[in-house]
C-alpha cells in the first residue's frame, strides 16, 4: 500500500519539460520524490537525462554517454553515478533470482522508439561494458518495449535465474525513434540514423532462493 502511494505521488510530481524516468524501481535521480531517504537531493530534471542532448552526444562526444544519462564529457564520478551528487547507493528494491519483476516507467513526452533494461553486477564499475552481458527479457519474450502514448507504463521483466547480487545497478535506456535518418540499406526513414537517448540507474539487490551468494566477487 505504501509503495503504491509513493509511486502515485511520484507521477503527480512529474516535471513538464522532461521525457521519461523510472518510477519503480525508482531511479537515482528520482529518489527524492519518494521521501524514502531524507538525504536524497532533488533533481527537477530527473526525466531529462539525455546525455547532454542529441547534438551534444552525437557530435561532441562521438555518440558516447555516461552510464546513467549524464553527458559523457562531465568529470567522473558524473552526477548520477555512484559517488556523484545523486549516486548515493541506496538500495531501492530487493528481488529474488529468476523473479518476474514489475517495472514502472513514466513517459511525459513520447518520442517513439523503445527501451531496454540492463544489469551491472559491480556498482563501482562506471563503464557501459559492465552492462553489456545482462540484458533483461520481457515476461512475454524479447527485450525491447515500445511505449504507445504518454503516462505510466507497467512492464514485467524476468530476472536471470543464475544472477544474485548484494548491490547491483539496473540501467534503463530509452532510444527515441522520432528523428528521420539514413537506414542500413541506404534509404531514409523515421527512426533511422542518430536518435536521442535517455537513461536511468536504480540500485537494487537480487537474493538467492537457496541462500545468498553474490555473483560478483
Amino acid at each position: 500500500m505504501f509503495r503504491s502511494a509513493v509511486i502515485a505521488l511520484s507521477c503527480l510530481l512529474a516535471y513538464a519539460h522532461g521525457h521519461g524516468r523510472v518510477v519503480d524501481p525508482v531511479g537515482r535521480a528520482s529518489l527524492w520524490r519518494t521521501g524514502l531517504f531524507s538525504d536524497a537531493p532533488p533533481n527537477y530534471n530527473d526525466n531529462g537525462l539525455n546525455c547532454g542532448g542529441l547534438h551534444h552526444m552525437h557530435f561532441r562526444t562521438g555518440g558516447k554517454c555516461g552510464i546513467c544519462g549524464d553527458a559523457y564529457d562531465r568529470p567522473q564520478p558524473r552526477a548520477h553515478e555512484l559517488g556523484g551528487t545523486y549516486g548515493q547507493g541506496h538500495i531501492v528494491a530487493t528481488y529474488e533470482q529468476g523473479e518476474v519483476i514489475s517495472t514502472k516507467v513514466y513517459i511525459s513526452a513520447n518520442k517513439l522508439g523503445y527501451w531496454e533494461f540492463r544489469l551491472c553486477l559491480d556498482p563501482r564499475n562506471q563503464t557501459q561494458e559492465c552492462f553489456a552481458n545482462i540484458l533483461l527479457e520481457l515476461e512475454e519474450g524479447g527485450t525491447k518495449y515500445y511505449p504507445k502514448g504518454n503516462g505510466l507504463f507497467d512492464v514485467n521483466y524476468r530476472l536471470p535465474s543464475d544472477v544474485v547480487c548484494e548491490h547491483c545497478v539496473l540501467q534503463w535506456k530509452y532510444t527515441a525513434g522520432n528523428n528521420w535518418g539514413t537506414c542500413a540499406d541506404g534509404t531514409g526513414a523515421l527512426g533511422c540514423g542518430i536518435q536521442e537517448n535517455f537513461f536511468s540507474c536504480s540500485d537494487i539487490s537480487i537474493k538467492s532462493t537457496h541462500g545468498y551468494t553474490s555473483s560478483f566477487t
